[in-house]
Parts: C-alpha cells; sequence; structure tokens
C-alpha cells in the first residue's frame, strides 16, 4: 500500500510539475521539439525520432505554443499508457497550415479513452488545438496510436496599394 502511494504521489508530482513547466521560453519551436524527444528517450528508454521541416521557424508564438504542449503530451500518454517501443514526432507544413503527427508502435487507445473520467490531457490537447481553429484526431493504427493535430496558419491579405 504505501508503495503504491508513493508511486501515485510521484505521478501526480510529474503532472503538476507539467502544468507548471515554462513554455518555449526562448527556445525555437525545433529545438523545443528536438529537446522533448531527447529527454523522452533518456527518461523512458525509448526510441523517439523528430522530422520537423524548416518552415516551422515562422510560426506565431501562441501556435507554436500549442504545437510543444500538445507533443508533450501526446508523449506523456506514450510513456504512461503505450507500452511502446518506439515514437514518432513529425511537424510538416501544409498549404493551409501545419500537421503534427505523433505516432508510437504500443498498444492502441482503448475504447471511449477521450471520454473516460481521468483523461484530461487528450481533452486539453484537443481544446488547445481547437482554441486555434485546428483539428485534433485520435487514431488507433497497427501497431500503435497516431495523434494528430492540423492547425491552420494565417497569413494576412495584402490590401491593394500596400
Amino acid at each position: 500500500m504505501k508503495t503504491l502511494t508513493r508511486d501515485s504521489m510521484d505521478a501526480l508530482r510529474r503532472s503538476l510539475a507539467g502544468l507548471r513547466a515554462p513554455g518555449l521560453g526562448a527556445r525555437s519551436l525545433r529545438q523545443a521539439l528536438r529537446e522533448l524527444c531527447q529527454d523522452f528517450s533518456q527518461r523512458t528508454g525509448l526510441e523517439c525520432s523528430a522530422r520537423l521541416e524548416t518552415c516551422i521557424e515562422d510560426l506565431n508564438l501562441p501556435l507554436s505554443e500549442t504545437i510543444w504542449r500538445v507533443a508533450q503530451e501526446a508523449l506523456t500518454n506514450v510513456e504512461k499508457h503505450a507500452l511502446a517501443r518506439q515514437v514518432r514526432v513529425t511537424l510538416a507544413c501544409q498549404p493551409q497550415g501545419v500537421l503534427l503527427t505523433i505516432e508510437d508502435d504500443g498498444i492502441g487507445l482503448p475504447e471511449g479513452a477521450e471520454s473516460g473520467a481521468g483523461h484530461y490531457g487528450l481533452r486539453g490537447m484537443r481544446e488547445r488545438v481547437t482554441g486555434l481553429g485546428g483539428v485534433l484526431s485520435l487514431e488507433n493504427i497497427h501497431p500503435g496510436t497516431r495523434v494528430e493535430a492540423r492547425l491552420p496558419v494565417f497569413v494576412p491579405l495584402k490590401l491593394a496599394g500596400e
């Protein structure tokens, strides 16, 4: 019972620290995502690769922060629940925006994972993404899980004569 209580308290402390964790700070999104993958690999022993397109350097701060937080939460879920051996983080530029994809080779999401009690991370990811006009999708793949966040990048229109 003491071990279970101690482990639960450690998990709670890590979760709270994650909520308080500083965002990007002075780091670029590219640097922050690479460090996130490296830290994840060192902490868990799992292989974590990152493929990040160069166009992400021009994203605004709210968009960059959301991408980083979604990746952070997705990797936390892989660590806690997936029983995976490897995970890939991809950030690609598309004509209408950016696509963040996190794929693992674990056991996949259980039925109703997002609506179940205590699954605040999945709901938080969805709220962050939809709050910026994006779409979050969660999908079981064989094997594992794919999390995709499609976020628009708004380009201001130039008026005639500008």
